[in-house]
């Protein structure tokens, strides 16, 4: 399964995010982020400790031959992430602004697996979903404490 084919989910610090839904959470509650924002925010949680320079970003949410303030609407997408994550420039604990060369996620970031992921990971790993060692269990059949 490709990484853009999956619903992607990220959990850093309180908050949690899914591309599925273009949902963010802090602590199950969800958070009002339009959704230019929330694509920047998807695109730094995708790679985070990497610099995000401001081209990718206005590549990412304007195609070819839209008029836009580039620098305005990208200057106020990093705003928003930040007004919602509690977040400021001058102490960044997520979003970390690099002068003249672009941004960059600092909080650790963990990707969440779907149950589809993780079973697609078992099967292609051949490593039994019960953690056992034996690939095939002690029979066929499961044991009547596991159904």
């Amino acid at each position: 399964m490709s990484e853009t084919g999956s619903a992607r989910r990220y959990r850093f610090g309180v908050f949690e995010a899914d591309a599925s839904t273009g949902e963010l959470r802090r602590q199950g509650i969800r958070v009002k982020l339009n959704a230019q924002p929330f694509q920047v925010l998807l695109m730094l949680l995708d790679r985070p400790g990497e610099i995000l320079n401001r081209d990718e970003i206005s590549r990412a949410l304007w195609s070819d031959g839209t008029f836009v303030d580039y620098d305005h609407g990208v200057n106020s997408a990093i705003n928003r992430i930040r007004e919602a994550l509690g977040d400021t420039a001058g102490a960044p604990r997520y979003v970390e602004t690099l002068a003249r060369r672009g941004y960059r996620f600092v909080a650790p970031v963990e990707r969440i697996r779907t149950e589809l992921e993780t079973v697609t990971a078992a099967i292609e790993s051949d490593s039994p979903l019960d953690g056992s060692d034996s690939k095939f269990g002690s029979g066929i059949l499961a044991s009547p404490e596991a159904l």
